[in-house]
This record gives C-alpha cells, structure tokens and sequence, in this order.
C-alpha cells in the first residue's frame, strides 16, 4: 500500500506529495556493494552522510556446500511438484521446425538486461510476452565435432532441436517491442587451474551480429550482416561506432567476435544501446554473496571446491591446482563486484551519470526479497520496467540447498509454502482479474 506507486500514496491528509512511504533494501545488495549501495539508500532517505559502517555478513555462518539433504520435506515436495508441472505442460518436439519470423529491426524498442539468475530473466521474458511459460522448441548449433572420414575439417551446418525451459541468452516478442537479455558476469567462464581471466568487452550486441567463438554467427544470411552494419552500426571501418567487442572484418564486416569467456561492461554496454535509441534497463538481481561463492565454484569451478579425501594423499601439485582455482573464483568474482558497483553508482538512481528527469539505468533486485514477497515485490518490478502483466512465476528457493541442515526446519515451520489461494488473494487486492495468468 505504501511502497513505489502504493494504492495508498497521496490519499491521505498531508500527504498529497506521492512519496513512497516504504522502501525495501536488499540485503544481499549491501552485503555486496557495501558503500555504493548504502549511499543510494541515504539519497532515498533525505540523509545527507557519508558514514560506511563496517559490513559483516551476519548470513555467512549458516551456508554451506549445496546438499539436497539441507531441504526441509516440504521445501523438497514443493519444487518437486514445480519439476513434475515444468515436464507436464512442455509441448512436444515438433516434427518440423518452423524458425520464428525474421525482425525488421534487430535493435529493441526497449531492453532490459537481466545479470543473474535465468529465473528472473525467464519471468520478465513470459511477463513481457518474450518467451513461452511452458517453454519452447529451438535450433541450435551442435557443438563442434569433426567428420570420421576427414578428421581435419569440423562438420558444418549441423543443427539440432533443443528445448528451452528458460532464457538463453535473449528472447524478443515478435514485434521486437521487447526484448530480455540473460548476462552472466563472466559469460563462459570455466576455471582450468590456471590464474586466467577473462577480458572485459565494451557490450553484448543483437545475436543476430553476436560471433561465437565455438559455432561462428548465428546465421550465414549475408543480408544480416548488411543490417547489422547499417542498422545496428556495427562495422570495421565505422570510426564513429563500436562493434561491442572486437569487430569482424571482410566478408565478417557487420559481426561482433567474442572469446569463449569475458565480462560485459555494464556501463559501456548501457551506454553502447543508448547511443542506438535503445531504451535500456539493467536489473541486477543481488543474491546472498556467500551462496554465489558457492554456487560458482560448484557449477564453473568444481576443482576449487574443498575434497574429501584426506589430505595426506593428495599430491602436492592438485593442491596448488585447487588454490589456484579458489584464487581465480574469488578474483572473477571481484571483477564482477566492481562491474557492477560502476554501473549502480553512474545509472542506478540518483547516478552520477543522470541528469535531472533522467530515469534510472540500473535497478538491483533482491532474490531473496523476490522470493520472500513474491508477486508483490514482482509487481512492483514490472511497474518500474514498464511491463504490463499479472503473470506469476513458480517460485523455488535455489538457495535452500545451500542452508545447514540444523536451519532446514524453518522451511517447514516458519516459512512454508501457502500457494494455493496466494496468488488470488494477490490480484484480489490488486483488483486485478483473477483468470490471468500471463499478459
């Protein structure tokens, strides 16, 4: 009621200005831009300071390696459910595949970068009329593999069908009105035990103009290359624009070349679309800062992760690979942390960057307030982006794996899982109708 475009702002006496009167802060967004984060907090609250206290995660003790044991009964039974409905209601593989229709711009009329989670992206993507709630049927390319009777030339054209249950890289509605990027900070990353990290490119461009490193350009049409360089300017020899990254020459004139792993500038890539006319949000959802520590080195660095062997009988040399890697998981994730800080302290609210009437660029999301308000706290996203929908995801705590097992009570106990007339008594209260249950 009292939150950003509460129903009960300005209704009453006194109070005519508007102003929100409730105001939510991630606490995983402190935790992890510290200062950047609290000063945006002081704007918001008419205090004028300078004062940075010292940040201790209060949250760090109670998290561990991921262990489906740390699940309560209930928590398990519910994302178990959430699973079985995911697989019930995905539409069979097609027999023949039909490609969406070819845009008439590959730039968006509007674009919001997601960095983090999928889970958001997708949302935001179904929410926007960008991608299917129940999934969809896409072709790929297939990894790179080489022919048995000539090894030394790598197959080509070779596609397959895959499902998507959730956002690759992007999705657009069919106008490209909208248009939902999925980022991660790297993108491709896999530790090798070595020290290396990944550059730091200026965007991520269309991925009509995106060139892999692995599978090359998405299509070999040679019109979108044309349109790519005289739309999206993107082009070798254009001294007046950038290609995003490093541009394609000759007849690859018109593409953006990508190394298999690298971080996006968010501050440049902001700045990249909104030299085009592209009107661009970045929405970086924040997540408790040690379960990402975890959650990375488990799904890009396993070698970094802790052994259960003892000790004593593990060479000298996997030891030195293991803190090399521990080394390189906590360097990325500095490099990320600073990516992002730059970015909410020049185009989050209030940014140095933005001038008076300016809206903001960026918006930091938390997971942890999006899946403990649910609906409320989504709605209130969508308002901000400028996206109209009643849409609702199926929320699972990814988190949950992660909490010691002795706090896994509280899943049952304390939090619970009260789906069935939650949503209905939310969009009774929104005097929104009920039976929507997408745009």
């Amino acid at each position: 009621k009292y939150g950003r475009r509460g129903s009960k702002l300005g209704s009453l006496p006194g109070d005519e200005s508007g102003k929100e009167r409730v105001i939510a802060v991630s606490y995983e967004g402190m935790m992890e831009m510290q200062e950047v984060y609290l000063y945006k907090l002081y704007d918001q609250l008419g205090i004028n300071s300078n004062y940075v206290p010292s940040f201790d995660d209060g949250n760090e003790k109670y998290v561990t390696y991921a262990n489906a044991a740390n699940l309560g009964k209930q928590e398990m039974e519910h994302q178990q459910r959430v699973k079985k409905n995911l697989l019930d209601t995905r539409p069979p593989e097609p027999k023949e595949y039909h490609p969406p229709p070819s845009k008439d711009s590959f730039l968006p009329k509007k674009l919001i970068t997601v960095v983090g989670s999928s889970f958001l992206s997708t949302t935001l993507a179904v929410a926007a009329g960008a991608f299917p709630s129940e999934g969809r049927w896409i072709e790929k390319a297939k990894s790179p593999s080489f022919d048995t009777d000539s090894v030394d030339e790598p197959l080509k054209n070779a596609h397959e069908l895959v499902f998507e249950d959730s956002v690759g890289t992007a999705a657009a509605s069919l106008n490209n009105d909208w248009q939902i990027q999925h980022l991660s900070l790297p993108m491709g990353w896999k530790c090798d035990g070595t020290d290396h990290i990944p550059d730091v490119v200026e965007a991520l461009v269309p991925e009509e103009c995106y060139c892999d490193a692995s599978f090359g350009l998405s299509s070999d049409d040679p019109k979108v290359l044309e349109q790519c360089r005289t739309e999206v300017l993107i082009a070798e020899n254009n001294t007046s624009w950038t290609c995003g990254s490093k541009c394609g020459k000759g007849q690859m004139s018109g593409s953006a070349l990508y190394p298999n792993s690298y971080f996006v500038n968010i501050t440049s890539h902001i700045e990249w679309y909104l030299s085009r006319g592209v009107d661009i949000t970045v929405v970086l959802l924040m997540r408790d800062r040690s379960i990402s520590m975890k959650e990375m080195q488990r799904a890009d660095c396993p070698m970094a992760m802790p052994t259960k062997k003892l000790s004593h009988s593990i060479s000298e040399r996997t030891l030195k690979t293991a803190s090399t890697a521990r080394a390189s998981v906590k360097q990325v994730n500095q490099t990320a942390l600073a990516i992002k800080k730059e970015a909410y302290e020049k185009y989050g609210k209030h940014g140095s960057m933005l001038k008076s009437g300016d809206k903001e660029r960026v918006i930091v999301v938390s997971y942890e307030g999006l899946l403990e308000l649910e609906g409320v706290y989504l709605f209130d996203l969508y308002h901000q982006l400028g996206i109209s929908s009643t849409y609702i995801p199926a929320f699972i705590d990814d988190n949950a794996q992660y909490i010691k097992s002795d706090s896994a009570h509280w899943n049952d106990t304390s939090i619970g899982h009260k789906k069935g007339n939650q949503r209905k008594k939310l969009l009774a209260a929104l005097d929104l109708p009920s039976n929507q249950n997408q745009n």
